[in-house]
């Protein structure tokens, strides 16, 4: 990774002494080294009565590359995630990839307009629908196009991505589990000094299992009414699922999130709950009623054991209630202590093993982190979590409810600038 940065660095400054500018052009190279070590021990999943505790160290490497003009901004984002020791001293493949490669074009006189092409990130409101997912080593990122419209009050997106397995001669076959092209659009607009509205409409399409000529649309439309006033915070979140499925189901689901949130002094406290609705599993019917939470992150909604990552995989297709409580307080400038809580509930009928109606209570999760920031490179998160189950759990998850599971990590964050260069031209 070292040669590959040295190289990238080697032609950029060769570019500087060449290249066509407006007015200054800007050259960054920067890196980020995340080592997390885990202990888990009914993460995910129950924890049997009869296994030992996983316990490892991944890691996430990578070398950030930003090139600025006045009219322009390229990024690229070259990592390597892999967990210590998996492919021995010697191994036999490449584990580079590319996280992020884009190029980003100001349009207009002021510059309001912009236009982004390539492999990126997206991250919308808070996070629930789309999201880079920085938690997991991976993180996940988008191929395609995105125009932006930026003023005071308001900004919108509007997104296209479109995805092949290959440079074919002939045909569009997308044989993967995944969606052959997404459209997003997303509006934010403040309506007051107190009030704020967002809205997204997302279309994605799948290649039908059946037949390679046919896509199966489904549609997500919603938003966020937000009301803010000094340190007292109350937000509403709906969204409706509609269209079809990749199985060529029709869907009709919906999701809820109502919030309230205040800080005193030093502590932030939230109080919220989140609705995804869900299918009776006692009754078949023709409409899927379990609403998807398309490309956003659970480990900030849904406690950090990531019981419930997949929808509706991870409930069997029951919805989830989950009203939570969250403290956030502030030892110091440097010291942050989070304490999260968490119910979770069938938000429809599930059965146990019997085929009996099992009780929707499923479990209480806690969640403890500690984060100390160093300095403005560094940091470090500590976490523990922990769950009383109750055997509704065992419905869904795989394991002993009555072996309490618990999770830790620790978690080191390093991303220095190596250099950063300006210049002005004439």
């Amino acid at each position: 990774m070292l040669k590959i940065g040295l190289y990238i660095t080697f032609l950029t400054v060769c570019f500087f002494g060449h290249a066509q500018s407006d007015s200054t052009r800007a050259f960054k190279l920067g890196l980020e080294f995340r080592p997390r070590f885990e202990f888990r021990d009914g993460y995910r999943s129950l924890p049997p009565t009869a296994t030992d505790a996983a316990f490892f160290v991944s890691t996430r490497s990578r070398l950030l590359l930003d090139f600025k003009t006045k009219k322009a901004h390229f990024h690229a984002s070259i990592q390597d995630v892999r967990v210590w020791g998996q492919n021995g001293s010697s191994p036999a493949t490449n584990g580079l990839s590319l996280f992020e490669a884009y190029a980003t074009f100001n349009l207009g006189k002021n510059n309001a307009w912009s236009l982004k092409a390539g492999r990126q990130a997206v991250e919308l409101d808070n996070g629930r629908l789309f999201s880079k997912a920085n938690w997991s080593q991976f993180s996940r990122a988008h191929d395609g196009l995105r125009l932006n419209y930026s003023a005071s009050k308001l900004s919108t997106d509007l997104m296209l991505f479109y995805n092949q397995v290959g440079a074919f001669s002939f045909g569009t076959f997308y044989p993967l589990n995944h969606y052959k092209y997404l459209a997003n659009h997303y509006l934010k607009y403040a309506l007051s000094d107190r009030f704020t509205l967002n809205v997204l409409n997302s279309f994605d399409g799948y290649q039908s299992q059946v037949s390679t000529s046919t896509v199966y649309v489904r549609g997500t439309s919603g938003g966020r009414l937000t009301y803010k006033k000094k340190a007292f915070k109350a937000t509403i979140a709906a969204y409706y699922q509609y269209g079809q499925l990749q199985s060529g189901q029709r869907v009709s689901a919906f999701y809820l999130q109502p919030e309230v949130s205040f800080k005193i002094k030093r502590l932030e406290i939230r109080a919220g709950m989140e609705y995804l609705s869900g299918e009776d599993n006692t009754v078949s019917g023709d409409v899927n009623r379990s609403f998807s939470t398309l490309y956003g992150v659970a480990f900030k909604f849904n406690g950090h054991l990531n019981y419930f990552t997949s929808f509706p995989a991870d409930v069997n297709g029951a919805g989830l209630i989950n009203p939570y409580l969250f403290f956030d307080y502030k030892i110091s400038k440097k010291l942050r202590l989070k304490f999260e809580s968490h119910l979770f509930y069938s938000q429809s009928d599930l059965l146990d093993i019997d085929n009996n109606i099992a009780n929707p209570y499923l479990g209480f999760e806690t969640d403890l982190k500690l984060k100390y920031e160093m300095n403005a490179d560094m940091d470090f998160d500590l976490g523990i979590s922990t769950m009383i189950p109750t055997a509704s759990m065992s419905t869904l998850k795989t394991g002993d409810y009555l072996q309490k599971p618990l999770f830790l990590f620790l978690m080191f964050t390093w991303k220095p600038t190596l250099f950063e260069v300006e210049q002005k031209i004439k």
